[in-house]
């Protein structure tokens, strides 16, 4: 039987020492030289030779510059149009929970949403199957924006509903406190609409009141919004039992009317 030869010296692999590498730096050229090594052949490894970044030249630093320049005055509008909202909303909150007798939120259109805003109402709020109401009022910009006015002291006289020569901007307020009291009493659980707008013309004053109208001028919006609905035709949102000692009268035991 033939002897096996064994190799009389260590056999040469070829192998080389590599230069000190980092452990992170093996890649597909170092496994590729150890494979040609078992194969008794040396393969050089390419040296690593790392990519640095290119350094920002002017023209970036100019591009960068020019982008703050025109999102900075965009931003701080968005963040006081924000804060605006946010403080008529608490504002008109808290007058529409005192009439609710419950803790309700009031929901303005954001600057944007007011851009594209196409409702034909002026409030809203939502009932479920059971006619349960939910805990938020959605108002119209216009609406908000009439109310804003109105507790922020931009309008400051209602006389002109006596003489009739009220601007728009006056009329949008007036009805923004209708609308207020209107849906207040729809967060409160009435959900026959004649029934809750006699009422929101009942408590019309306090509405008013509540946002910083003076008694003289809140009693001058009472009694022009009560006019103003004696005269409408008998409808979805006019009863006939809206007057003093009606069905709807709050407080019939009272002379007091509308204000109860």
């Amino acid at each position: 039987m033939e002897r096996v030869r064994r190799c009389q010296r260590p056999c040469q692999l070829g192998i080389q020492r590599a230069p000190a590498r980092q452990p992170d730096e093996v890649d597909e050229t170092a496994e590729a030289s150890l494979a040609a090594a078992g194969n008794g052949h040396w393969v050089t490894p390419t040296a690593h030779e790392p990519t640095l970044r290119r350094k920002p030249d002017a023209a970036d630093n100019r591009r960068v510059r020019v982008l703050l320049i025109l999102l900075g005055p965009l931003m701080l509008f968005s963040a006081w149009q924000f804060t605006r909202r946010e403080e008529n909303e608490n504002r008109l909150a808290l007058v529409a929970s005192a009439v609710a007798s419950r803790n309700v939120e009031v929901s303005c259109p954001g600057f944007f949403a007011r851009l594209v805003e196409i409702t034909p109402n002026s409030g809203w709020v939502d009932f479920d199957r059971n006619g349960k109401p939910g805990d938020k009022t959605d108002l119209s910009a216009a609406t908000c924006r009439g109310l804003e006015r109105v507790w922020r002291g931009d309008q400051k006289s209602f006389g002109c509903l006596i003489s009739g020569s009220c601007d728009e901007e006056t009329l949008h307020a007036v009805w923004g406190v209708v609308t207020l009291a209107h849906e207040s009493w729809h967060l409160r659980g009435i959900t026959d609409e004649a029934m809750t707008q006699c009422y929101a013309i009942q408590t019309v004053e306090q509405v008013a009141r509540r946002l910083g109208v003076s008694p003289q001028n809140a009693h001058v919006i009472a009694v022009w919004v009560a006019l103003d609905d004696a005269a409408a035709p008998v409808g979805q949102y006019h009863s006939p039992e809206c007057h003093p000692g009606g069905e709807y009268d709050r407080r019939p035991e009272t002379p007091d009317w509308p204000s109860a």
